[in-house]
């Protein structure tokens, strides 16, 4: 199970990522890289802040 900081940060991640791709006029290969490779920058980032950030009690 994935925690829901890495979840949102893969989701955010893909979304950007799908963001520039589309605004820098790629085509659907370009789109699927970004995405891959901003979502797993942002599971990277949510893992990051699981550790960093107290959870609340």
């Amino acid at each position: 199970m994935i925690p829901l900081p890495a979840l949102i940060g893969f989701i955010g991640g893909i979304a950007l990522g799908l963001f520039m791709a589309y605004r820098k006029k790629g085509n659907k290969l370009d789109l699927l890289h970004y995405g891959a490779v901003c979502g797993l920058i942002g599971v990277t980032l949510g893992y990051f802040a699981m550790l960093v950030l107290p959870a609340p009690v």
